[in-house]
């Protein structure tokens, strides 16, 4: 009874709440942060989920909220804003939910339905610099560009090449040269999965690869290495007629179609064609973590689950629930030979994680480490509790682990006198689940030894997030 109580004091404490926007404050710092450290720390997420008269239904829906810290000479400041957009505007002046999201859908119209969808502007996934701009992202057309000091919405970017038609988009493009290299599914009479490049500076969405598909699939990320880009059309697809016809949230018009294979699209980087088609057993997936070629290989690795289980163990209503757990993950490496077609696909670790990343130097090249949130064995496995070093050939790991905290995604920021990938510090903002008055926390660890060598205090609770980026 007594776990049961604090499980349902943890989900309160989470994410039954609506975060107050902070304006910048000097923090207390705990221990010490090397020297060479020296940026700022940008985290995206939900900064509500709930409004005096209506609740999201889940932990992708809420109101976009920017967390920013500043690092220098061992000190560290905090802000955080909600990202300006019409759905801010509609939420925080009106109390109720308009617009449409991943999982919560208002809109009791079909022509309201349509007309929401061109306007919706709510990136809460991840943030992205390129050409010295910072970027929110989400999965919808429109993205906002904010400023880095004030974190204040300065315009808007959309890399679908027909701003008039129904498109969706991942949070996780990948950036060379100025450009966005990006999926977008393109809905309509015929659907297609197009690869775009899309330039910062003159606004300009060009098409390079478009690839028909009957039912398209939910895709959160793609594949890129030097020389390809890579596709994975899960069995969790849609009729697109539905998102019109029927009353769903969008998340509800995909459907698990059971012992259907998942097929890898290999698209070239330099013909922009389809120059290897794969299938492989059933998997869902939210998260490419990287890919590189080496010999006659291909290698990707990806956080994989069954099926498309794990977005509903993130509806509210399950993470409230004290008998309900997360999916478990699997860290997968597939490696595809180029010559012979032949894909092998193998387990790396047996921990359960998710929001992996990776020390940035080492994209598209061969690499030995990923860090991650993670379920452990001992906890209540509601949520992520704790962090994971992983190396990925060995398949070892480390665990830093605190019964009083959940973890956000950990990000590596890399001593740049040493060309290892795990010489730095990873830093993660914490919330504290048993002590509301405890609030939050930045943690740093040294990357090599996993161990805390610092932490900031925040005084409120910071909602768990996704993604964020951290920039010199």
């Amino acid at each position: 009874m007594y776990l049961k109580k604090l499980m349902k004091k943890a989900f309160d404490i989470a994410f039954n709440q609506i975060q107050q926007e902070q304006e910048q404050i000097e923090l207390k710092l705990t221990g010490k942060i090397p020297k060479w450290v020296s940026g700022s720390f940008y985290r995206n997420g939900p900064g509500l989920l709930k409004c005096s008269t209506q609740t999201y239904n889940h932990w992708f829906d809420g109101l976009a909220m920017v967390h920013k810290f500043d690092i220098a000479d061992g000190k560290v400041s905090y802000q955080s804003k909600y990202l300006e957009s019409n759905v801010r505007d509609s939420i925080l002046e009106s109390g109720s939910i308009t617009f449409p999201e991943f999982a919560t859908d208002p809109c009791s119209s079909i022509f309201k339905k349509l007309l929401s969808s061109f306007k919706h502007t709510n990136p809460k996934v991840s943030l992205q610099e390129c050409d010295n701009q910072l970027l929110a992202l989400g999965e919808t057309r429109v993205q906002l560009e904010i400023d880095k000091n004030t974190l204040a919405t300065l315009g808007i970017h959309d890399y679908s090449d027909t701003p008039m038609a129904p498109a969706v988009t991942t949070a996780h493009p990948h950036v060379v040269d100025n450009h966005l290299y990006n999926l977008v599914v393109s809905m309509g009479p015929l659907n297609f999965y197009k690869i775009v490049r899309y330039n910062i500076g003159t606004k300009k969405t060009e098409t390079l690869c478009k690839i028909p598909i009957s039912k398209p699939a939910y895709i959160h990320s793609i594949g890129m290495s030097d020389n390809y880009f890579i596709i994975a059309h899960y069995p969790y697809n849609s009729n697109t007629i539905d998102f019109v016809l029927k009353n769903k949230p969008f998340i509800e018009n995909f459907k698990w179609i059971k012992n259907k294979q998942v097929t890898f699209f290999i698209v070239s980087r330099k013909s922009n064609k389809v120059v290897h088609k794969v299938k492989t057993d059933p998997f869902f997936a939210f998260h490419f973590i990287n890919a590189y070629e080496e010999d006659d290989s291909l290698i990707f690795d990806m956080v994989t689950y069954p099926d498309s289980g794990i977005i509903d163990s993130f509806y509210l209503e399950k993470l409230s629930d004290m008998n309900e757990r997360l999916q478990e993950s699997n860290l997968h490496r597939f490696k595809y030979n180029l010559r012979s077609n032949a894909l092998q696909r193998s387990q790396v670790t047996a921990h359960s994680l998710e929001l992996p990343t990776m020390d940035n130097r080492f994209l598209q090249k061969n690499y030995n480490h990923t860090y991650a949130v993670g379920v452990s064995d001992e906890g209540h496995q509601q949520f992520y509790d704790q962090l994971i070093k992983t190396n990925m050939h060995t398949g070892l790991s480390l665990i830093w682990k605190d019964p009083d905290y959940y973890p956000g995604e950990p990000i590596f920021i890399p001593d740049n006198h040493y060309n290892e990938d795990d010489e730095g510090v990873i830093l993660s903002i914490l919330i504290n689940i048993a002590d509301e008055s405890k609030g939050s926390k930045l943690l740093v660890l040294d990357a090599k030894t996993f161990t805390e060598i610092a932490s900031v205090q925040i005084n409120h609770s910071i909602m768990p997030g996704f993604h964020g980026c951290y920039i010199n």
